[in-house]
């Protein structure tokens, strides 16, 4: 039963309502209905779900609310909220959608006069696939229309709207792509938290089982595949759509995107000259969509036809004719810059190769990779204008995570090929307009380097130039140790304190170098101190589980080095000594457990240059293996041992352990 009606002036009917149908969106919801709150005139939610507040949250936020069952069935959950509407349009919007705050001029005067006949606009859908806003695809949809009885959606699901007695032909149809809707559910977090995968998949197989010559079903299985990189799957399902439209009188609309989509299957199937085939086949139809050309420039590419490349990547850039039933956002503008700059490149062309990114970076601002390379190619040709172009694209960004990355992109750059700046010098200047966290995170990088080149002292020395930045002191200290500079590392430790900074790091570093002058209780008492002051360095609790061992507190050890390995799975030092609190407990298929983790991260430390922890660690398994054997031969000695379950298969693992990990020293030695 409809509610009644809202009047606007002179008893008419208001010119907007938006129309919703949120299934247990509750954390969605508030946001969509304030997209469109400043210009509905009413929003009515069509609440399906029934295992969260979403109702309750739609009608805080000033929507009209009406319960109805969910019923696996996309069209009749929509037909509820348009009875439910009064409007002369009705806008419908998912609670994962946005109305762009861009459209509401264009809106306000597309809404001003009711329409004289049913009429459905096909508005522009962003579809947003990642977190940032960054890519995604766009695509017509019917989302804005007249209201009438007689325009209802059919369709379990990908519902489409049609008049219940002349179809689609009893429909004026325009397109309104300055209408814009941002669809933010194709985010992978989202998708994931809301099985929207396997949702699609159930309702296209009931579709399918249900109407199995219906070739929208097909196309739809097909897109839900690419969407998730399932090629071979994709593009069966999109050859069985076109093979099933054959029979159908009127011509699809899907039929130029599902062509495209076949072509783009092969190419990521790297089966470019089949899709090149199919391209050819198919261009009369599809030669308008720029997203034809752009698939049909990624063939080329891979078959190294890179002036045939080239010359299909421009096409995408002409000025379009029509609105592109589906593409890929920037197909026709900054990505086919970038795929022309490879094809440049392999053609031995770099200042075309230059300019071919440069105009990739100002047609979308947020490339950090691009941007720190031509930065730094600017900066080593000594090019003003394109370092002040770089340099005022740079203070326009306002995240300051890609502000870093495209400084660390350009250090890169410079740090292989510079031989007129100083690279160090160059990435300094810019630290102070980034946040500290970013400031601190590009300083380790730049270190981290300089370690590459120039060895420990020069990591050393780029962390010492920046020690008065916050959260440098466990890098530096960490450094001290590998290099085994115990001297260096106490007077951190002793600045640090006198400073009154960093101090739960300083009092851990304290205790570290109680522990190695053998004094127990001066260390415990410093780890002790660091653990109040919130420390959540893995090595405290492992060095106070030692300390417990140490005085035969087994149970408390084991609560201290489980602590480490929740903070540090891989930690060697604290999987080791689980091996030991486990043969405590006599449980030997544990100690297996720990041994097998802590061979693992052995291993690790195996594959890179030999610092004082590693040498550290090797020498720990060797006493552990040591230790193991002599049991071992005690046990055979003495009849009354007890040997817990499980021990023969422990020894068998730890001897196979200790004969590769010698293997791999002796290697390491011999190279």
């Amino acid at each position: 039963q409809a509610s009644p009606a809202p009047r606007g002036p002179q008893g008419a009917a208001p010119p907007l309502s938006v129309a919703m149908t949120p299934r247990d969106e509750a954390a969605a919801a508030p946001a969509a209905i304030a997209s469109v709150r400043d210009i509905a005139d009413e929003i009515v939610v069509v609440a399906t779900g029934p295992t969260d507040d979403t109702a309750a949250r739609a009608a805080a936020a000033g929507a009209t609310v009406v319960h109805s069952p969910w019923q696996d069935d996309f069209a009749a959950a929509r037909n509820t909220s348009l009875a439910h509407c009064h409007g002369d349009w009705i806008l419908v919007l998912d609670a994962d959608e946005r109305l762009a705050a861009d459209s509401h001029i264009a809106l306000r005067a597309l809404i001003a006069t009711p329409p004289a006949e049913p009429t459905a606009c096909l508005v522009r859908m962003r579809n947003w696939t990642d977190d940032l806003r960054q890519d995604g695809f766009e695509h017509g949809a019917v989302r804005l229309f007249s209201r009438s009885p007689k325009l209802r959606f059919h369709g379990r699901i990908h519902e489409q709207l049609s008049h219940s007695d002349t179809g689609e032909g009893g429909i004026r149809w325009r397109q309104t792509p300055e209408v814009i809707i941002d669809h933010l559910g194709y985010a992978p977090a989202v998708m994931t938290q809301r099985g929207k995968v396997d949702r699609n998949l159930a309702l296209l197989a009931q579709s399918i089982a249900t109407e199995p010559a219906d070739p929208a079903h097909h196309h739809h299985l097909g897109m839900v595949y690419w969407s998730t990189g399932q090629f071979p799957e994709s593009l069966a399902a999109l050859t069985e759509a076109i093979r099933l439209s054959a029979a159908v009188s009127e011509p699809m609309a899907f039929l130029k995107v599902a062509h495209t989509l076949q072509i783009a299957c092969l190419v990521n199937l790297q089966q470019s000259a089949e899709a090149l085939d199919l391209a050819t086949a198919c261009e009369g139809l599809c030669a308008a969509e720029p997203d034809y050309w752009f698939n049909v420039g990624l063939a080329r590419q891979a078959l190294g036809q890179h002036a045939a490349a080239i010359a299909a990547l421009q096409r995408c850039l002409a000025p379009p004719t029509s609105v592109p039933y589906m593409a890929e956002m920037g197909t026709r503008t900054w990505k086919p810059w970038l795929r022309m700059a490879q094809s440049y490149a392999a053609l031995a062309d770099p200042a075309a190769c230059l300019d071919a990114q440069w105009a990739a970076l100002h047609l979308h601002r947020r490339l950090p990779d691009v941007h720190g390379r031509l930065w730094a190619f600017a900066v080593l040709a000594d090019d003003g204008q394109r370092i002040a172009t770089a340099d005022r694209m740079w203070r326009q960004l306002t995240n300051d995570a890609d502000r870093a990355r495209v400084i660390e992109f350009a250090w890169d750059v410079l740090v292989a090929n510079d031989t007129s700046v100083s690279a160090q010098g160059w990435a300094d200047q810019w630290l102070p307009d980034l946040g500290h966290g970013h400031r601190l995170g590009l300083v380790v990088r730049q270190a981290r380097l300089a370690g590459e080149a120039g060895g420990p002292a020069a990591q050393i020395a780029v962390l010492a130039a920046h020690f008065a930045e916050p959260g440098i002191s466990p890098y530096l200290g960490q450094l001290y140790v590998e290099t085994g500079d115990w001297n260096a590392y106490e007077a951190l430790c002793q600045t640090l304190l006198t400073d009154d900074r960093d101090l739960a790091y300083a009092h851990l570093g304290i205790g570290n170098l109680f522990l190695r002058q053998g004094d127990i209780d001066g260390a415990e008492a410093a780890f002790r101190q660091a653990t109040a002051l919130g420390s959540d360095e893995p090595n405290l609790w492992n060095n106070l589980g030692l300390i417990a061992l140490s005085r035969r507190k087994v149970a408390e050890a084991e609560q201290h080095f489980l602590a480490t390995v929740r903070l540090d799975p891989d930690h060697f030092s604290a999987n080791l000594n689980l091996i030991r609190t486990a043969w405590f407990a006599k449980d030997a298929a544990r100690a297996t457990a720990c041994l097998a983790t802590a061979v693992a991260s052995l291993k690790s430390l195996l594959e890179k240059p030999y610092t004082a922890p590693t040498v550290a660690a090797t020498h720990d398994f060797f006493a552990l293996y040591t230790y193991f054997q002599r049991w071992d031969l005690s046990r055979h000695r003495n009849a009354a041992t007890v040997v817990p379950d499980g021990a023969d298969a422990f020894l068998k693992a730890l001897y196979q352990a200790w004969q590769v990990i010698s293997a791999r020293q002796f290697a390491k030695h011999q190279a």
